[in-house]
Order: structure tokens, then C-alpha cells, then sequence
């Protein structure tokens, strides 16, 4: 996957007018923790639980390394998250017969659209 990971980002200064970071791993993203969360800590917290089932620590442990595909920097400031390799983010689990997906990589969805946008491929 890192190689079509490294195509895609080279290819995309023909195709966006934007800083392109790969590998990026920028302030927002590092090891939120209770203190950073502040007064949205109750929020993550229940947002961790509901997706793990687990009990989301007052501080990440320093083992834990995040980065995103490819971020974004347009001129008026606004970011953009490029995640080539979705396959590790999204569960796909067996489809009904309606076609409908997993419920847990829908919930897992419908949770990150609430920061914002999505854009996903029904082949991740």
C-alpha cells in the first residue's frame, strides 16, 4: 500500500494548489490526552468507548505513533486529510443483503462526520 500511497502524493501537485505534507503528523493530531481535550474530554471519551468498547486513558501512551496519508494546506489555511490506506481505519464487515455496511465501520463514519466532511471509496 505505500507504494500507491507514494504515487498518489506525487501526483498531487498537478492536481491541487496546496502544501502537500506527507507523512504529517501535525499539533491537533499528537497524543490527545484529557488536559488537551479539555472541555471535550467527556466527548472523546464516549466517542473512544462507543467505537473500542475500551476506557480511553487520561494520556496516550508515548508508544503511540499517529500520522496521517497526506495533509492539506490550502492558501486560506483550511486542511484537508488524505488517507490513502483506509483499509486500517474502517472495518468492513459482511454486507446485509440490502448492501448496507458493517455497523460498526458505519458508526465509525457517521462519528467522523461530524468534524466534517467525508469522502470515501466503496472499495476501501
Amino acid at each position: 500500500m505505500k507504494e500507491l500511497q507514494d504515487g498518489i502524493t506525487r501526483l498531487l501537485p498537478d492536481v491541487v494548489k496546496a502544501d502537500i505534507e506527507p507523512e504529517s503528523c501535525p499539533t491537533w493530531l499528537r497524543r490527545p490526552g484529557q488536559i488537551e481535550c479539555a472541555g471535550m474530554w467527556e466527548t472523546v471519551a464516549a466517542i473512544y468507548g462507543a467505537l473500542t468498547g475500551l476506557v480511553l486513558p487520561e494520556q496516550a501512551p508515548s508508544r503511540e505513533r499517529r500520522s496521517l496519508d497526506v495533509l492539506l494546506t490550502y492558501e486560506n489555511g483550511q486542511q484537508q486529510i488524505l488517507e490513502v490506506d483506509e483499509k486500517q481505519h474502517f472495518y468492513r464487515g459482511p454486507r446485509s443483503d440490502a448492501g448496507v455496511l458493517s455497523d460498526r465501520r458505519d458508526a465509525r463514519l457517521r462519528r467522523f462526520s461530524m468534524v466534517g466532511p467525508l469522502a470515501s471509496s466503496d472499495r476501501a
